[in-house]
Protein backbone atom coordinates (compact mmCIF):
# COMPACT_ATOMS: atom_id res chain seq x y z
CA UNK A 1 0.00 0.00 0.00
CA UNK A 2 2.78 2.35 0.84
CA UNK A 3 6.10 1.49 -0.75
CA UNK A 4 6.92 5.26 -1.68
CA UNK A 5 6.48 6.12 2.21
CA UNK A 6 10.32 6.30 3.82
CA UNK A 7 10.91 4.76 7.74
CA UNK A 8 13.56 5.21 9.84
CA UNK A 9 14.63 2.46 11.91
CA UNK A 10 17.97 2.24 14.76
CA UNK A 11 19.78 -0.51 14.63
CA UNK A 12 18.37 -2.23 17.45
CA UNK A 13 14.97 -2.73 15.77
CA UNK A 14 16.27 -6.06 13.35
CA UNK A 15 12.70 -7.74 13.12
CA UNK A 16 10.70 -4.76 12.12
CA UNK A 17 13.88 -4.43 9.82
CA UNK A 18 13.05 -7.60 8.71
CA UNK A 19 9.07 -6.65 7.91
CA UNK A 20 9.42 -3.34 6.82
CA UNK A 21 11.98 -5.23 3.73
CA UNK A 22 9.80 -7.60 3.16
CA UNK A 23 6.80 -5.50 2.54
CA UNK A 24 8.65 -2.87 0.42
CA UNK A 25 8.32 0.06 2.45
CA UNK A 26 11.93 2.45 1.63
CA UNK A 27 13.92 2.29 4.28
CA UNK A 28 16.07 6.13 5.00
CA UNK A 29 18.92 6.33 7.13
CA UNK A 30 18.21 9.75 8.06
CA UNK A 31 15.25 9.77 10.31
CA UNK A 32 14.18 13.86 9.25
CA UNK A 33 13.83 12.05 5.83
CA UNK A 34 11.32 9.80 7.18
CA UNK A 35 7.56 9.86 7.43
CA UNK A 36 7.51 7.40 10.29
CA UNK A 37 10.20 6.91 12.80
CA UNK A 38 10.50 2.93 14.40
CA UNK A 39 13.09 3.17 17.32
CA UNK A 40 13.46 1.12 20.55
CA UNK A 41 15.49 2.97 22.87
CA UNK A 42 16.22 6.90 23.07
CA UNK A 43 12.51 7.80 21.73
CA UNK A 44 12.31 11.07 23.69
CA UNK A 45 15.34 12.66 21.95
CA UNK A 46 13.70 11.56 18.63
CA UNK A 47 10.41 13.43 19.71
CA UNK A 48 12.29 16.39 20.56
CA UNK A 49 13.09 16.68 16.70
CA UNK A 50 9.95 15.25 14.86
CA UNK A 51 9.15 17.36 12.05
CA UNK A 52 5.48 18.10 10.86
CA UNK A 53 3.41 15.42 9.89
CA UNK A 54 6.33 13.03 11.07
CA UNK A 55 5.25 9.82 13.26
CA UNK A 56 6.67 8.19 15.79
CA UNK A 57 6.24 4.63 17.55
CA UNK A 58 6.29 5.83 21.43
CA UNK A 59 4.20 8.01 23.41
CA UNK A 60 6.58 10.30 25.93
CA UNK A 61 5.20 9.08 28.69
CA UNK A 62 4.10 5.69 27.86
CA UNK A 63 5.31 3.87 30.83
CA UNK A 64 1.93 5.00 32.23
CA UNK A 65 0.70 1.95 30.56
CA UNK A 66 4.11 -0.27 30.49
CA UNK A 67 5.31 0.37 33.95
CA UNK A 68 3.47 -2.08 36.40
CA UNK A 69 3.82 0.64 39.22
CA UNK A 70 2.57 3.28 36.91
CA UNK A 71 -0.40 1.53 35.18
CA UNK A 72 -1.64 0.18 38.63
CA UNK A 73 -1.76 3.68 39.90
CA UNK A 74 -3.12 5.06 36.74
CA UNK A 75 -6.09 2.21 37.15
CA UNK A 76 -6.95 3.25 40.95
CA UNK A 77 -6.31 7.04 40.11
CA UNK A 78 -9.12 6.48 37.75
CA UNK A 79 -11.14 4.07 39.54
CA UNK A 80 -11.53 6.52 42.40
CA UNK A 81 -12.14 10.01 40.02
CA UNK A 82 -14.00 8.78 36.75
CA UNK A 83 -15.68 5.14 37.09
CA UNK A 84 -18.63 5.77 38.83
CA UNK A 85 -19.43 9.16 37.14
CA UNK A 86 -18.83 8.24 33.39
CA UNK A 87 -18.74 4.14 33.13
CA UNK A 88 -20.10 1.96 35.98
CA UNK A 89 -20.27 -0.77 33.23
CA UNK A 90 -16.83 -1.81 34.18
CA UNK A 91 -14.52 -1.70 36.87
CA UNK A 92 -10.43 -2.28 37.41
CA UNK A 93 -11.17 -4.97 39.84
CA UNK A 94 -12.99 -7.34 36.94
CA UNK A 95 -9.91 -7.72 35.11
CA UNK A 96 -6.93 -6.46 36.76
CA UNK A 97 -5.49 -8.86 39.93
CA UNK A 98 -5.42 -7.16 43.21
CA UNK A 99 -2.30 -5.20 43.25
CA UNK A 100 -0.15 -2.73 45.91
CA UNK A 101 2.57 0.09 44.73
CA UNK A 102 5.16 -0.84 46.89
CA UNK A 103 6.92 2.22 46.45
CA UNK A 104 3.52 4.03 48.10
CA UNK A 105 4.25 3.50 51.71
CA UNK A 106 0.11 3.70 52.36
CA UNK A 107 -0.07 1.06 49.92
CA UNK A 108 2.50 -1.03 52.07
CA UNK A 109 -0.03 -0.45 55.11
CA UNK A 110 -2.95 -1.29 53.26
CA UNK A 111 -1.17 -4.39 51.82
CA UNK A 112 0.58 -5.89 55.18
CA UNK A 113 -2.86 -4.63 56.88
CA UNK A 114 -4.60 -7.49 55.78
CA UNK A 115 -1.68 -10.14 55.81
CA UNK A 116 -2.42 -13.36 57.92
CA UNK A 117 -0.58 -13.64 61.08
CA UNK A 118 0.62 -17.04 60.55
CA UNK A 119 1.80 -18.47 57.29
CA UNK A 120 -0.70 -19.71 54.76
CA UNK A 121 0.12 -21.11 51.49
CA UNK A 122 -3.00 -20.00 50.00
CA UNK A 123 -2.01 -16.83 50.98
CA UNK A 124 0.24 -16.10 47.51
CA UNK A 125 1.29 -13.06 45.70
CA UNK A 126 3.51 -12.52 43.03
CA UNK A 127 6.15 -9.76 43.55
CA UNK A 128 6.90 -7.84 40.07
CA UNK A 129 9.97 -4.80 39.48
CA UNK A 130 8.16 -2.09 37.74
CA UNK A 131 9.97 -1.60 34.54
CA UNK A 132 11.47 -5.01 33.59
CA UNK A 133 10.92 -7.28 30.96
CA UNK A 134 10.98 -11.25 30.12
CA UNK A 135 10.28 -12.01 33.80
CA UNK A 136 13.22 -10.57 35.46
CA UNK A 137 12.86 -10.70 38.84
CA UNK A 138 9.71 -11.48 39.55
CA UNK A 139 9.21 -13.59 42.38
CA UNK A 140 6.20 -15.68 43.79
CA UNK A 141 5.89 -15.06 48.10
CA UNK A 142 3.68 -16.60 50.19
CA UNK A 143 5.70 -16.88 53.61
CA UNK A 144 4.82 -14.10 56.10
CA UNK A 145 8.54 -13.61 56.57
CA UNK A 146 8.96 -12.65 52.81
CA UNK A 147 6.00 -10.76 52.68
CA UNK A 148 7.09 -8.34 55.71
CA UNK A 149 7.35 -4.79 54.73
CA UNK A 150 10.93 -4.67 55.82
CA UNK A 151 11.39 -7.38 52.92
CA UNK A 152 10.02 -5.91 50.06
CA UNK A 153 13.26 -6.79 47.95
CA UNK A 154 13.51 -10.12 47.80
CA UNK A 155 16.84 -11.18 46.29
CA UNK A 156 17.74 -10.79 42.65
CA UNK A 157 15.92 -7.45 42.87
CA UNK A 158 16.62 -4.07 40.33
CA UNK A 159 17.84 -1.14 42.80
CA UNK A 160 16.97 1.19 40.25
CA UNK A 161 13.21 0.22 39.97
CA UNK A 162 11.14 2.36 42.03
CA UNK A 163 7.71 1.45 41.02
CA UNK A 164 7.89 -2.35 42.08
CA UNK A 165 4.13 -4.00 42.94
CA UNK A 166 2.84 -7.09 44.72
CA UNK A 167 -0.05 -8.37 43.01
CA UNK A 168 -2.01 -11.66 44.44
CA UNK A 169 -0.87 -15.00 42.58
CA UNK A 170 -3.93 -15.91 39.94
CA UNK A 171 -4.07 -19.85 41.53
CA UNK A 172 -7.26 -21.07 39.68
CA UNK A 173 -5.75 -20.40 36.04
CA UNK A 174 -7.13 -22.36 32.71
CA UNK A 175 -5.01 -25.31 31.91
CA UNK A 176 -4.12 -26.68 28.54
CA UNK A 177 -3.30 -30.45 29.40
CA UNK A 178 -2.60 -29.54 32.62
CA UNK A 179 0.09 -26.91 31.88
CA UNK A 180 -0.62 -23.03 33.03
CA UNK A 181 -1.24 -20.32 29.85
CA UNK A 182 -1.68 -17.03 28.90
CA UNK A 183 -2.49 -14.67 25.84
CA UNK A 184 -0.56 -12.46 23.61
CA UNK A 185 -2.80 -9.75 22.25
CA UNK A 186 -1.47 -7.04 19.95
CA UNK A 187 -2.85 -3.69 19.94
CA UNK A 188 -2.24 -0.29 18.04
CA UNK A 189 -2.92 3.44 19.81
CA UNK A 190 -3.00 5.14 16.58
CA UNK A 191 -4.07 8.38 17.96
CA UNK A 192 -4.55 9.95 20.93
CA UNK A 193 -6.54 13.32 19.81
CA UNK A 194 -8.86 11.92 18.46
CA UNK A 195 -8.30 8.60 20.77
CA UNK A 196 -8.51 5.81 18.21
CA UNK A 197 -7.43 2.09 19.58
CA UNK A 198 -7.38 -0.95 17.78
CA UNK A 199 -6.76 -4.47 19.00
CA UNK A 200 -5.56 -7.12 16.23
CA UNK A 201 -7.88 -9.94 16.02
CA UNK A 202 -4.99 -13.30 16.48
CA UNK A 203 -2.03 -13.19 18.73
CA UNK A 204 -0.46 -16.27 20.46
CA UNK A 205 -1.11 -18.69 23.43
CA UNK A 206 2.14 -18.94 25.33
CA UNK A 207 2.27 -22.55 27.48
CA UNK A 208 4.49 -23.31 30.57
CA UNK A 209 6.96 -26.57 30.29
CA UNK A 210 5.69 -28.61 33.53
CA UNK A 211 2.01 -29.36 34.77
CA UNK A 212 0.90 -26.78 37.55
CA UNK A 213 0.69 -27.12 40.60
CA UNK A 214 -0.32 -25.04 43.76
CA UNK A 215 3.59 -25.47 45.00
CA UNK A 216 7.13 -25.24 43.57
CA UNK A 217 6.68 -21.68 43.33
CA UNK A 218 10.41 -20.98 42.29
CA UNK A 219 10.39 -23.19 39.40
CA UNK A 220 9.23 -21.37 36.33
CA UNK A 221 8.46 -24.29 34.18
CA UNK A 222 5.76 -24.47 36.43
CA UNK A 223 4.57 -20.86 37.28
CA UNK A 224 5.79 -18.83 34.80
CA UNK A 225 4.46 -18.57 30.65
CA UNK A 226 7.21 -16.30 30.20
CA UNK A 227 9.43 -18.09 27.41
CA UNK A 228 12.73 -16.38 28.63
CA UNK A 229 12.52 -17.47 31.86
CA UNK A 230 11.62 -21.09 30.90
CA UNK A 231 14.43 -21.21 28.04
CA UNK A 232 16.97 -20.07 30.70
CA UNK A 233 15.42 -23.29 32.97
CA UNK A 234 18.51 -26.45 32.85
CA UNK A 235 15.83 -28.45 32.76
CA UNK A 236 14.37 -26.45 29.91
CA UNK A 237 12.84 -28.96 27.37
CA UNK A 238 13.12 -27.90 23.75
CA UNK A 239 11.11 -30.39 22.04
CA UNK A 240 8.22 -29.05 23.62
CA UNK A 241 5.06 -26.75 21.56
CA UNK A 242 5.83 -23.94 23.78
CA UNK A 243 3.53 -21.73 21.41
CA UNK A 244 0.13 -22.11 19.94
CA UNK A 245 -2.46 -19.85 17.81
CA UNK A 246 -5.70 -18.67 19.09
CA UNK A 247 -7.30 -21.13 17.05
CA UNK A 248 -5.40 -24.27 18.43
CA UNK A 249 -6.69 -22.99 21.77
CA UNK A 250 -10.31 -22.82 20.83
CA UNK A 251 -10.29 -26.30 19.23
CA UNK A 252 -8.50 -27.50 22.28
CA UNK A 253 -11.27 -26.12 24.86
CA UNK A 254 -14.39 -27.27 22.56
CA UNK A 255 -12.86 -30.91 22.36
CA UNK A 256 -12.22 -30.59 26.23
CA UNK A 257 -16.23 -29.62 26.54
CA UNK A 258 -15.14 -26.62 28.01
CA UNK A 259 -16.06 -23.89 25.79
CA UNK A 260 -18.12 -23.53 22.21
CA UNK A 261 -16.53 -23.41 19.28
CA UNK A 262 -15.04 -19.73 18.75
CA UNK A 263 -14.45 -18.66 22.12
CA UNK A 264 -11.53 -16.28 21.55
CA UNK A 265 -13.40 -14.32 19.21
CA UNK A 266 -17.00 -14.32 20.50
CA UNK A 267 -16.39 -14.33 24.04
CA UNK A 268 -12.83 -14.00 25.06
CA UNK A 269 -11.85 -10.94 22.45
CA UNK A 270 -14.96 -8.65 23.66
CA UNK A 271 -13.98 -8.42 27.22
CA UNK A 272 -10.59 -7.85 26.33
CA UNK A 273 -11.33 -4.94 23.92
CA UNK A 274 -13.50 -3.33 26.89
CA UNK A 275 -9.98 -3.51 29.21
CA UNK A 276 -7.82 -2.50 26.99
CA UNK A 277 -10.26 0.86 26.13
CA UNK A 278 -10.36 0.97 30.14
CA UNK A 279 -6.76 0.89 30.36
CA UNK A 280 -5.70 3.64 27.74
CA UNK A 281 -8.85 5.82 29.10
CA UNK A 282 -6.97 5.41 32.59
CA UNK A 283 -3.57 6.91 30.93
CA UNK A 284 -5.14 9.30 28.31
CA UNK A 285 -4.08 12.54 30.64
CA UNK A 286 -0.61 11.37 31.15
CA UNK A 287 -0.01 9.94 27.89
CA UNK A 288 -1.29 13.47 26.33
CA UNK A 289 1.71 15.31 28.55
CA UNK A 290 4.56 16.99 26.73
CA UNK A 291 3.43 15.37 23.75
CA UNK A 292 5.33 16.50 20.74
CA UNK A 293 4.54 20.46 19.45
CA UNK A 294 5.12 18.82 15.23
CA UNK A 295 4.80 15.40 14.31
CA UNK A 296 2.49 12.68 15.84
CA UNK A 297 3.25 9.87 18.18
CA UNK A 298 1.69 6.26 17.84
CA UNK A 299 2.49 2.86 19.55
CA UNK A 300 2.12 -0.70 18.99
CA UNK A 301 1.87 -2.62 21.75
CA UNK A 302 1.18 -6.03 23.22
CA UNK A 303 -0.86 -7.04 26.20
CA UNK A 304 -0.60 -10.50 27.94
CA UNK A 305 -3.56 -11.98 29.70
CA UNK A 306 -4.07 -14.91 32.13
CA UNK A 307 -7.72 -16.81 31.87
CA UNK A 308 -9.24 -18.40 35.20
CA UNK A 309 -11.32 -21.41 35.34
CA UNK A 310 -14.11 -19.18 35.40
CA UNK A 311 -13.25 -18.34 31.60
CA UNK A 312 -12.50 -14.42 32.94
CA UNK A 313 -9.41 -12.82 31.48
CA UNK A 314 -7.25 -11.33 33.96
CA UNK A 315 -4.66 -8.53 32.27
CA UNK A 316 -0.73 -8.96 33.94
CA UNK A 317 1.00 -6.71 31.89
CA UNK A 318 1.40 -4.56 28.94
CA UNK A 319 4.96 -4.17 26.92
CA UNK A 320 5.91 -0.74 24.59
CA UNK A 321 7.92 -3.51 22.29
CA UNK A 322 4.81 -6.38 21.24
CA UNK A 323 7.75 -8.61 21.19
CA UNK A 324 8.41 -9.12 16.96
CA UNK A 325 10.64 -11.99 17.57
CA UNK A 326 9.55 -14.31 15.00
CA UNK A 327 11.26 -17.73 16.10
CA UNK A 328 8.12 -20.17 15.43
CA UNK A 329 5.64 -20.43 12.75
CA UNK A 330 2.71 -19.41 15.00
CA UNK A 331 4.75 -15.80 15.43
CA UNK A 332 5.51 -16.01 11.67
CA UNK A 333 2.13 -16.55 10.77
CA UNK A 334 1.23 -13.30 13.11
CA UNK A 335 3.57 -10.90 13.50
CA UNK A 336 4.52 -9.39 10.35
CA UNK A 337 1.50 -8.82 8.76
CA UNK A 338 0.23 -7.57 12.22
CA UNK A 339 2.75 -4.90 11.94
CA UNK A 340 2.33 -4.38 8.22
CA UNK A 341 -0.96 -3.33 8.93
CA UNK A 342 -0.26 -0.88 11.91
CA UNK A 343 1.98 0.63 10.12
CA UNK A 344 -0.77 1.60 6.75
CA UNK A 345 -3.07 2.66 9.45
CA UNK A 346 -0.91 5.33 10.95
CA UNK A 347 0.58 6.05 7.16
CA UNK A 348 -3.25 6.47 6.27
CA UNK A 349 -4.07 8.75 9.10
CA UNK A 350 -0.80 10.56 8.45
CA UNK A 351 -1.84 11.40 5.13
CA UNK A 352 -5.80 12.56 5.88
CA UNK A 353 -4.30 14.88 8.36
CA UNK A 354 -1.63 16.49 5.84
CA UNK A 355 -4.49 16.66 3.07
CA UNK A 356 -6.70 17.94 5.71
CA UNK A 357 -9.17 15.17 5.07
CA UNK A 358 -11.94 13.49 7.57
CA UNK A 359 -10.67 10.85 10.02
CA UNK A 360 -14.47 10.20 10.29
CA UNK A 361 -14.11 7.35 7.23
CA UNK A 362 -11.43 5.49 8.90
CA UNK A 363 -12.98 2.94 9.98
CA UNK A 364 -13.14 1.42 5.87
CA UNK A 365 -9.82 1.09 5.98
CA UNK A 366 -8.02 -0.87 8.84
CA UNK A 367 -8.32 -4.01 7.75
CA UNK A 368 -8.11 -6.77 10.08
CA UNK A 369 -7.96 -4.80 13.05
CA UNK A 370 -11.21 -4.37 15.33
CA UNK A 371 -11.89 -1.08 16.93
CA UNK A 372 -11.63 -0.75 20.41
CA UNK A 373 -12.15 3.08 20.40
CA UNK A 374 -12.91 5.28 17.63
CA UNK A 375 -13.80 9.05 18.64
CA UNK A 376 -13.34 10.21 15.55
CA UNK A 377 -16.36 9.03 14.52
CA UNK A 378 -17.76 11.11 16.54
CA UNK A 379 -16.37 14.81 15.22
Amino acid sequence: MNPQSKIFTDKRSKNAIRIFTHYDFDLVSSAEKADLLWVRKESKQYAKSLQPFQLLNHFIHENILTNKGHITEALKHYEKNHIYSTDKSISMHDFFPETYCLNDTKEQHAFMQQQPQTEDPENTWIYKPGGNSRGRGIQILWQTRQLAANNFYPPGHYDDDANRVIQRYLKNPLLIHNRKFDIRVYWLLASIDPLLVLLYPQGKVRLTAMPYKNEDFDNPLVHMTNYYQQKMHPEFDSSLRYKWSYSELDQYLYEANITELGFCQNQLMPKIRQYIAHVVQAGKSRLLQDYPKQGDCFGVYGADFLVDENLQPFMTEIQKGPGLRMGDPVEQNIIPYMLHQAINIVLNIRKRRMTEKTLTTLHTTVGDYQWVINEAEKK
